[in-house]
């Protein structure tokens, strides 16, 4: 499993092409065509949420904001449930759930997370955070780097132990060079 961002105007895809034996895994993972779509079409969700609802605040965001926010994997979901496999809906409901359990919105608890959602949780907090931001304009190898290290941090709370270990280990032994090439837009990814 290789995640390769492919930057396009207003959007991004992850590929999942790297050869199994190159995954740090333990016990058998099956590694599904469905994740290019779960990287279109996770945040599908959010057209069912008000244009007026401020996505730019560098702090909380008001309950009512937060509410409608919440809902979008599950209103994301719905949306894909009649053109994809069951698996890729499911994917779309818990990429925001934690390992924890303090995820949303149905807060999900470790092995209850299904395998495609705890990857793509770690793939999308990864881009979140070198991703340039109203509040936040580092990008580049330091937004990386302290991503990684959350990304660390958070294993066996935020994100599930094996997911966690398998994304720091692919970027660090490079594998996921190629992503620093691509933040934000600004270079296109070669096909």
């Amino acid at each position: 499993m290789c995640i390769g961002d492919r930057a396009g105007p207003g959007g991004w895809e992850i590929d999942l092409d790297v050869p199994l034996g190159d995954l740090p895994l333990r016990g058998p993972f099956r590694v599904v065509a469905e994740g290019d779509a779960l990287a279109l079409l996770h945040d599908v969700g959010m057209a069912a949420v008000p244009a007026s609802v401020e996505l730019d605040s560098s702090g909380p965001l008001a309950t009512p904001a937060h509410t409608m926010i919440a809902a979008h994997p599950r209103e994301g979901a719905q949306m894909v449930a009649t053109a994809l496999p069951a698996e890729v809906a499911d994917w779309v409901r818990g990429h925001h759930e934690r390992w924890d359990g303090l995820g949303y919105p149905f807060n999900l608890k470790g092995e209850d997370i299904p395998m495609g959602a705890r990857f793509f949780a770690v793939i999308d907090s990864f881009d979140a955070m070198t991703s340039i931001r109203p509040y936040r304009r580092e990008i580049g190898a330091d937004a990386a780097e302290r991503a990684l290290q959350e990304i660390e941090v958070g294993a066996g709370t935020r994100y599930a132990p094996e997911a966690s270990a398998v994304f720091v280990e692919l970027f660090r032994t490079g594998k996921l060079d190629h992503i620093l090439h691509y933040f934000n837009d600004v270079s296109p990814v070669p096909r």
